[in-house]
């Protein structure tokens, strides 16, 4: 079976796409959601940096598997930040919060290892276009 290269940038596209969605929810959960501070500022931030590391995957590098494990690593303290940044207690985070992350969290951790696993680090065995070879400085 030949990989032309189109099937896994469509693989890496959906996922970095979907995981864009992922973040641009995560982002606005921080305001739909009745939460603390700390935590409003936690979705806020992680919401931009996993928007950012997915639309560079979505525009183009698709041959950056790590900006998708980077996603995955974030989608990671998404899921655990309720408890990590609030604590345990009486003040701790609310069911609310906790549902959100846990399942935006999750998402972003699919889609992160969906893209980066779809990755194709093989390099291109097609000769450039016209037969012309690369000169080396020659």
């Amino acid at each position: 079976m030949v990989n032309n290269g189109s099937t896994y940038r469509t693989q890496v596209q959906w996922a970095s796409g979907l995981n864009l969605l992922a973040a641009i929810w995560l982002f606005i959960s921080a305001f739909a959601i009745s939460t603390q501070n700390p935590m409003t500022t936690n979705n806020i931030i992680f919401g931009i940096i996993v928007a950012v590391l997915a639309a560079i995957r979505l525009g183009g590098a698709f041959d950056q598997a790590w900006l998708s494990w980077l996603n995955v690593l974030c989608g990671i303290w998404v899921i655990i930040s309720p408890w990590a940044v609030m604590g345990t207690g009486p003040t701790g985070p609310t069911q609310s919060i906790i549902i959100c992350n846990c399942i935006t969290g999750g998402v972003i951790v699919v889609l992160g290892l969906w893209s980066a696993l779809a990755t194709n680090t093989a390099p291109d065995l097609m000769p450039p276009a016209g037969g012309a070879r690369p000169s080396y400085g020659r």
